[in-house]
């Protein structure tokens, strides 16, 4: 699979940058030296897309928008999928700005001709994220489940090492890395996982769970029956079109069955 090599060839220290109170397992690769993260309490700064807290949790760095279209749900779902996460401890956080965040795929589908050459050239050498055009998935697809797989295989490595059982005889599932009736909690491995090297034995990255396997999420309905409310829903005082030229196109006030979080419709 294509950077697999480069990925299993790749130093501790490149992969993981470890530390801090309360933190266990961090990983990442592609740009974590750009990163400004703020540290919160019990945190310290994180790699590309995955850390993994003492107490069990998640969080996952998406560096789209996520705009009422489900982003934020599916990138850290992939996560989730290869890791063999509990779906209710998995978190998201923004993703810092830095090159290794970048759209590869937006920024080649002409969505911002109407911005002018300037503006583009602007865009470009800023290295900006763009979310358009339904690309964030099929951008971001492959490094976050390589990012699931390789904390999933580090977390398995270290359980099995207690257990005196070879890797392969164990696996993932609701946080938990699991051989027969044993298990241990993702929390409890963090930081022991975090001294491990991605290439070590027992840490061969395999990527695309069974679909047996997979973290089922639970945001759907609730975008599908507007119960969940994003951005670009909210309407406040003297607040602009998310879009450039935008000027009122039709207001209908007296609509049946009209969810509350809807606003008037502008055009452009």
């Amino acid at each position: 699979m294509k950077g697999q090599s480069q990925l299993l060839n790749m130093d501790r220290r490149t992969v993981l940058i470890g530390g801090g109170i309360g933190v266990g397992l961090i990983v990442g690769w592609s740009s974590w030296r750009w990163l400004a993260q703020p540290q919160g309490r019990n945190e310290a700064r994180f790699g590309s897309y995955l850390k993994i807290g003492r107490d069990g949790r998640v969080i996952v760095a998406v560096p789209q928008v996520e705009t009422g279209q489900g982003i934020w749900t599916a990138l850290p779902q992939l996560v989730a999928d290869e890791l063999g996460a509990a779906w209710e401890m998995v978190g998201v956080e923004p993703a810092p700005f830095g090159p290794g965040f970048v759209n590869p795929l937006a920024g080649g589908q002409d969505c911002f001709e109407e911005l002018g050459p300037i503006r583009r050239f602007q865009l470009d050498d800023d290295a900006a994220r763009i979310t358009a055009r339904s690309t964030s998935v099929a951008a971001f697809e492959q490094p976050m489940r390589e990012a699931g797989a390789i904390a999933r295989a580090m977390l398995v490595a270290t359980a099995a090492a207690r257990w005196n059982v070879a890797p392969g005889a164990c696996d993932t599932r609701d946080g938990k890395v699991v051989n027969g009736s044993n298990s241990i909690g993702f929390g409890e491995l963090a930081e022991e996982a975090a001294g491990r090297s991605p290439s070590a034995p027992g840490c061969g990255l395999v990527i695309a769970r069974s679909p047996a396997s997979r973290c089922r999420a639970s945001t759907s309905r609730r975008r599908a029956t507007v119960r969940s409310v994003s951005a670009r829903m909210c309407a406040f005082p003297n607040s602009s079109s998310p879009r450039f030229g935008s000027r009122p196109r039709e207001a209908r006030f007296k609509v049946s069955r009209r969810p509350p979080a809807l606003s008037p419709a502008t055009a452009g």
